[in-house]
């Protein structure tokens, strides 16, 4: 059996519990398949939820005929791998990690980096005129380096050396600077904290990265359709053509939520008192 039951208190679902006074079964291999309730006679918790596990332990086996375990045909896509994106480690400079210029003072940069889009250097090789690389910010790590940050991106535009060939990476210990303002929208869209071409640090190292990515869809795990937003791997390479051998795969965590986890669970009565309602899974 692939589904899950809670046969704890204060469950007491014992659909997948064998029963000692007759031949060690289960429900399930007794053939139960549905709890007929009776007027006069009071329902249980435990029938409610073995109501549960046997409706769910028939999609398991209706799913099992029909899906393997990952993505839905049709309601989810397989993942993909983007191996033409980079990293770039980043020195934040002290000013700004612990200090902002005003209104913003105390908090600094750091708590705003996910509102960077958009990084540039000023390339300049002493013989050609100064010139921008830009690149997109994708995501951002924090590094074990007090104020280092690792930025994912991809590259937006390239310079030319003197010899006339393009250069498309942040060269180590040049300055970053922001291409866009921050304007963080809590505060107005009239208020910016960082403005664009803000130095904000110098590069430490940079290389090459891979974005694995699985979109939002249904998947058939451990015998439920089970919806899953947009899933997110970062990671740095060695090298451009580094060759990859491994399959991405989900953590699947089987929990039980209850009204103290989860706020929207507590039921509005008509003496207009919060109830904790049902715990959900």
């Amino acid at each position: 059996m692939a589904i899950k039951t809670y046969n704890q208190q204060p469950y007491v679902d014992d659909f997948g519990v064998q029963d000692l006074k007759f031949n060690n079964k289960t429900a399930e291999e007794k053939n139960f398949l549905r709890i007929l309730f009776k007027p006069g006679v009071s329902v249980q918790v435990r029938e409610l939820n073995q109501m549960q596990s046997i409706l769910q332990n028939q999609i398991d086996k209706l799913g099992k005929g029909v899906f393997k375990e990952g993505p839905v045909p049709e309601l989810a896509v397989e993942a993909s791998l983007d191996r033409s994106i980079s990293y770039v480690d980043v020195t934040i400079d002290a000013s700004l990690a612990t200090t902002a210029p005003a209104p913003v003072y105390e908090s600094g940069l750091i708590p705003y980096l996910d509102l960077i889009d958009e990084i540039q250097i000023a390339y300049d090789d002493g013989s050609s005129p100064l010139q921008l690389i830009k690149a997109e910010v994708l995501h951002y790590q924090a590094l074990a380096t007090e104020n280092s940050y690792r930025f994912f991106v991809k590259y937006l535009s390239s310079a030319q050396d003197s010899a006339g060939e393009n250069v498309q990476t942040f060269a180590v210990g040049s300055t970053v600077q922001l291409s866009n303002p921050i304007v963080p929208t809590d505060q107005g869209s009239d208020v910016t904290y960082y403005g664009s071409g803000q130095n904000i640090g110098s590069v430490a190292s940079q290389g090459s990265a891979i974005h694995a990515k699985a979109e939002k869809g249904i998947y058939f795990i451990k015998g439920q359709f089970v919806y899953s937003g947009d899933q997110d791997v970062y990671a740095p390479i060695p090298a451009n053509d580094y060759l990859i051998n491994a399959k991405l795969v989900f953590k699947v965590a089987e929990i039980i939520v209850n009204f103290q986890t989860d706020t929207s669970l507590l039921a509005v009565s008509y003496t207009h008192l919060t109830l904790p309602t049902s715990d959900l899974v």
